[in-house]
């Protein structure tokens, strides 16, 4: 069984699976693509709307939910006490995406991502309950293109949790990539021992966006846009060794 930077993960049709894929027997549930523009919709660039139009035309049975700073301040109480504090606006959607995920479920990513093969995005949610993409590059864990088919994943639950870790002191003095982003994702992914879908960084997005280190797929399920506003401090990447643990707009839903 091959390795990811240390991980024990199987490997099916080009793409990396931990743990089981679990069918539900419920009814299908209502589905969401969230987003997030901090200073809220009317501020959104016209590039980025152009970006939305493209997933609601893919996706025309998912509802399009773009977060601002006050309706997730109104949404989430652990949101709302640490966004006042909060280093950067891409701190804040961290966040904002982590909780829309587990309160609710649906697919997360970008305002600045564009669709770019949305039939095989569909085929792989549709018969998956997560996605989370892993960089062989680093800095590990992504994300900019999530998926949990239904709220109360026990991932996204950790997620939110390490990001106000220190009692939200991280939020305030660190870049978000390390405070809420990647290096985030990264470190619960480390010691996350339930069912969690993982595709490559090559099967989720077109490039990366370090040129010296880039990918070029033109069947990739997104353009990741990569408009770059958490790059302001970059870690190194954490080393196989490291990786020891087992690790298996619409109104803002209410």
């Amino acid at each position: 069984m091959p390795l990811i930077n240390g991980l024990s993960v199987q490997i099916r049709s080009g793409k990396a699976k931990i743990g089981r894929i679990k069918a539900s027997q419920k009814e299908p549930m209502k589905k969401y693509i969230h987003q997030v523009w901090v200073q809220g919709a009317a501020d959104l660039p016209a590039t980025f709307k152009k970006n939305r139009a493209l997933w609601q035309e893919a996706f025309p049975d998912f509802e399009m939910v773009l977060w601002d700073n006050e309706s997730a301040r109104e949404r989430w109480a652990d949101y709302a006490e640490y966004t006042d504090t909060c280093y950067h606006h891409a701190t804040r959607c961290d966040l904002i995406l982590a909780r829309a995920l587990r309160d609710i479920g649906g697919l997360a990513t970008g305002t600045d991502c564009a669709p770019n093969n949305p039939l095989a995005l569909r085929q792989y949610i549709d018969s998956r309950d997560s996605l989370l993409v892993f960089i062989e590059q680093g800095p590990n864990a992504s994300n900019g293109l999530q998926w949990s088919s239904e709220p109360n994943h026990p991932f996204w639950s950790m997620v939110c949790q390490h990001q106000t870790r220190s009692n939200g002191a991280l939020l305030a003095n660190s870049p978000p990539n390390e405070a809420t982003g990647p290096w985030c994702y990264t470190r619960c992914l480390q010691h996350f021992e339930g069912d969690i879908n993982i595709v490559s960084g090559e099967t989720a997005y077109t490039k990366y966006w370090n040129e010296a280190k880039t990918w070029h797929n033109s069947e990739a399920f997104i353009d990741p846009g990569y408009a770059k506003s958490w790059i302001l401090d970059e870690p190194k990447p954490l080393t196989s060794a490291a990786h020891h643990r087992r690790i298996k707009g619409g109104t803002p839903p209410g």
